[in-house]
Order: structure tokens, then C-alpha cells, then sequence
């Protein structure tokens, strides 16, 4: 289940514990670059405690004399494992005929070798670390007065026009807003493909409207990505079945069916990809 809890200085995300899939290798700071997002921090929740937001408020440091209380105060307690916990900052010297004899850079050739021994060697046994106990995860997202963050709900009564004639259907959602939202969920998608997952599943009340992005957040839907036949379907028909609930269509007919009033537009032919070719994808 995800939740939401907010107060006056941030918006916080939980995703709970997913037993297949390890949450940090979808929500980490890769994920977030791709629109990019600013200033949004991602931590592992292994407490699966959400009754209230946990935020430290910084106290005032009165003595001038401690400074290592002060550097405390401003970057927080020290947090293990860290990159110095994980990654040595050096390796084991490396034999002179692993480094390659017939090199005539012999300098240029250590570097690299040393370099990806260190690669190699330890950052795969990290990533075996974190894979063996599954936890949820806690993204922390600062509150702007100027750029707030938005439910979907609460973006369509905030932005949506129920007078609007461009709107799709009854339920007023204009053909920006179903624009911005499929446009941001197909980059997080393609991002996700390369990375190895997808959604199996979406819901509107895991959207949220963040630095003028829809992001979606969801750690229980996700599942292993490999291009087969059937896992390609079961993305597309997860993407329809959004579709569908967002604009609030029947499921006796076809979605492009349904929104003909935006007929040749690239939203349009976007959606007839997905439900009649099976093809994500955004031109």
C-alpha cells in the first residue's frame, strides 16, 4: 500500500515492504533525474511504522565551542551502511599479468584495470547485500508554497474546468491534463523497461503532481520486466484499464471508441497504439 502523509515543511511517501522486488532499485535518484526532479531525498523504511511523520526538526546549538555537535545539527546523525561502509576506497594490488603485458600504456592500462576490479568486485556484492532483506521505502519530498503538490483529485478540482469545452468526457478532465499525466507515466515506464520492471497495475490515488510532473508511486504493483509476449499484454492492458478509470469509461467498448471527440491528435493516436497494436509507444 502506498500513503501519504504531509505537514507544513514535507510531503512524504510510503511504499510498503514488496517481498519480490527490492523498492530501492525502482525509487532511488536515477528514478527521479529522469524528469529531473529537485531536492526529493529516498531513504529504506524498515520500522513499517507510518503513524506519523518523522521528520527531525533541527534544535539550536547554543555553545560555540562544540563543533562536531553543529556539523551533527546541520547533516543529521551518521547513517550505516554508507559508501564508506560498502566500498572500500581501495582494492588489493592487481598482479602485473592481470594488468596486460603487451600494453604499451602500461599507466593507462592499471588505472582502468584497478577500476574495474573495483567496479566488479564490490559494488555487485553490495547490490547482493541489499537484495537479501526486502524493506519498504520512505521518500521525503520538500514542501514549496510556490510549486505545491497535488493528489490527482486534488489537481483536477484545483486546475480542471467544469465548464470546459475541451473536455474529454463527463468527468471534465481536459485534454491537457490527460495529456501531462499519460506523457509523464510513459517516460517513468520506459525508464522502468530498461531498468528490468513495470507496473502491473495502476491507481490514480498513487498519482501525485510534484514539480509540475505526475509521478506515480506504487512498491506492491511492480514486477521483473523481460519482453515476452504475455508480460507486454499484461503492461498494456494495465495502461488501458488507467485509461479507463481516469476518464471514468465503461468497459463495454473499446477506449478509443470512447474519446472520438479527440480524434487525430497525438493523445489519440497515442492510446490506439497501446489498445489495438500493443505498442507503447509516445510520438
Amino acid at each position: 500500500m502506498t500513503k501519504f502523509i504531509h505537514n507544513e515543511t514535507n510531503h512524504i511517501v510510503y511504499l510498503t515492504k514488496n517481498e519480490n522486488i527490492d523498492t530501492s532499485k525502482v525509487y532511488n535518484q536515477s528514478f527521479f533525474s529522469i524528469f529531473p526532479l529537485d531536492g526529493i531525498r529516498v531513504f529504506k523504511d524498515m520500522s513499517g511504522k507510518h503513524n506519523e511523520p518523522d521528520i527531525e526538526r533541527p534544535t539550536i546549538i547554543k555553545s560555540d565551542n562544540n563543533q562536531s555537535d553543529k556539523v551533527i545539527n546541520i547533516l543529521g546523525n551518521e547513517h550505516t551502511p554508507n559508501s564508506y561502509t560498502e566500498l572500500p576506497l581501495q582494492t588489493s594490488e592487481i598482479k602485473d599479468e592481470d594488468i596486460g603485458s603487451n600494453s604499451t600504456d602500461g599507466e593507462d592500462e592499471s588505472f582502468y584495470s584497478n577500476l574495474s576490479s573495483y567496479l566488479s568486485k564490490y559494488i555487485s556484492s553490495a547490490i547482493v547485500q541489499e537484495n537479501q532483506d526486502s524493506h519498504g521505502m520512505k521518500i521525503i519530498i520538500h514542501t514549496d508554497i510556490q510549486d505545491p503538490i497535488y493528489t490527482w483529485d486534488e489537481y483536477l478540482k484545483e486546475f480542471n474546468d467544469n465548464n470546459n469545452m475541451y473536455a474529454i468526457n463527463q468527468n471534465q478532465i481536459t485534454y491537457d491534463s490527460l495529456y501531462l499525466v499519460l506523457k509523464d507515466i510513459f517516460i517513468q515506464l520506459d525508464y522502468l523497461k530498461n531498468a528490468g520492471f513495470f507496473f502491473t497495475k495502476f491507481d490514480k490515488k498513487n498519482l501525485l503532481r510534484v514539480q509540475e510532473r505526475f509521478v506515480y508511486f506504487d512498491g506492491d504493483n511492480i514486477s521483473v520486466y523481460e519482453n515476452k509476449p504475455q508480460i507486454n499484454d499484461d503492461m498494456n492492458k494495465s495502461i488501458i484499464e488507467f485509461i479507463r478509470d481516469i476518464l471514468g469509461l465503461n468497459n463495454d467498448e473499446e477506449v478509443v471508441e470512447q474519446i472520438k471527440n479527440i480524434q487525430h491528435t497525438q493523445l489519440y493516436y497515442f492510446i490506439k497504439r497501446i489498445e489495438r497494436e500493443g505498442v507503447i509507444l509516445w510520438l
